[in-house]
């Protein structure tokens, strides 16, 4: 009995000392914009626009404790700390809206929504050799929302013209093709039923040649030594970035060249199997050939 009281003393004494939090609710409904019908399963978060003091743990606050399904009616409540929140509401095939709130103790704040269907235009237009005019077939087009996961892709045809329809708003447009450089994003606005021209010309890069000596530690050269290089800007030695990479192994006499390969500096790294593996590094030039030497330990 002494134990159980005990137990219960100090159950009063944490409810006592716990932080009475201030909540309230926002409720409302979810039509559709063109029949004023209630939508069934609408997907309402309310997000708080400042750093949250609420008791629930978790990196936001709890965000996810903030969410509802509306009713068959269209209607939603979400009990919430209060605050200011930004609310928003979404159905797939509906444009999604979002509206701030102030939710007050013990009050319930109303945050109705009318969601339209989306509206689409047109990005279209012509990829071509920046040196030559000619257009380029199979370049790989995409055009990213802008402040949005959204985006969307084509590729080009024999003509060099791709086409895509997307929905209206704000894009960044940039176009690849193997061989050349990547294009530097172009924005456009996308309105709705129009089309926004976006023509681009790619550029083949500047490119030398690297020839790379690796020798033992006796200054001879290593027949069969694996050679590999990162272009820098490529990322790390495990991430397939942009800017270039080259593999292959040395002759008899502990030599390799690779032709052609962009300009820029390279990390170089040099290695036989069951010895040790050595690092260079050089810089390739437009039109002139680099030598690189490395010595294994």
């Amino acid at each position: 009995m002494i134990v159980r009281k005990l137990f219960a003393a100090i159950a009063l004494s944490v409810l006592a000392l716990s932080p009475v939090v201030a909540q309230g609710t926002i409720s409302g409904t979810v039509t559709d914009a063109a029949t004023n019908a209630p939508i069934e399963h609408a997907f309402v978060i309310a997000r708080s626009t400042a750093p949250s003091t609420s008791p629930h743990p978790g990196p936001w606050g709890g965000w996810w404790l903030n969410i509802a399904f509306t009713s068959s009616q269209g209607t939603y409540s979400i009990d919430v700390d209060a605050g200011n929140y930004d609310v928003t509401a979404r159905k797939w095939g509906l444009v999604a809206q979002t509206t701030n709130v102030d939710v007050t103790d013990g009050a319930t704040t109303t945050a109705d929504f009318a969601l339209g269907a989306p509206t689409f235009g047109t990005i279209a237009g012509v990829v071509t050799d920046a040196d030559t005019g000619l257009p380029l077939e199979n370049a790989r087009v995409r055009a990213r929302k802008a402040n949005s996961f959204r985006s969307y892709g084509a590729l080009t045809d024999a003509a060099g013209a791709y086409s895509m329809d997307v929905r209206t708003g704000d894009y960044d447009v940039t176009a690849r093709k193997f061989g050349y450089e990547g294009s530097a994003a172009t924005a456009v606005t996308v309105t709705d039923g129009n089309t926004s021209t976006v023509d681009i010309a790619l550029s083949t890069p500047d490119t030398g040649t690297l020839q790379v000596t690796v020798n033992d530690n006796a200054g001879v050269g290593a027949d069969g030594a694996f050679v590999i290089g990162r272009r820098a800007g490529s990322g790390g030695w495990f991430s397939w970035g942009a800017g270039g990479w080259i593999f292959g192994q040395t002759d008899s006499m502990g030599f390799i060249e690779f032709a052609d390969i962009r300009t820029g500096d390279w990390n170089v790294r040099a290695g036989l199997p069951n010895t040790g593996r050595a690092m260079g590094m050089a810089t390739v030039t437009d039109g002139m050939t680099t030598t690189l030497t490395i010595t294994l330990p």
